[in-house]
């Protein structure tokens, strides 16, 4: 059985990675699943995905924005005072 803490900080690690090296990137929680996580051997639900953007939107990494029609899309959080696009 998978630790959901353990699995869902590793999703979180590998979003932050992948912010790091894309930092203008921006989309939804179907589209991080989809291109931002690496394959794996153990697939991630989309439910995993969301509780560990829930958590880097907690620690500041990521922030959230709502669209019309009420979806969500992630992007790098911003230092105060950054332009953001």
């Amino acid at each position: 059985m998978r630790d959901p803490i353990d699995v869902r900080r590793r999703i979180a690690d590998a979003i932050s990675r992948y912010l790091a090296e894309h930092p203008e990137a921006a989309d939804i929680e179907q589209g991080i699943a989809d291109w931002w996580l690496p394959a794996s051997a153990t697939p991630v639900s989309l439910d995993e995905v969301r509780e560990a953007l829930e958590l880097l939107v907690d620690e500041g990494v990521v922030e959230k924005r709502l669209l019309m029609g009420g979806r969500a899309i992630y992007r790098a959080a911003h230092p105060p005072g950054k332009a953001i696009n």
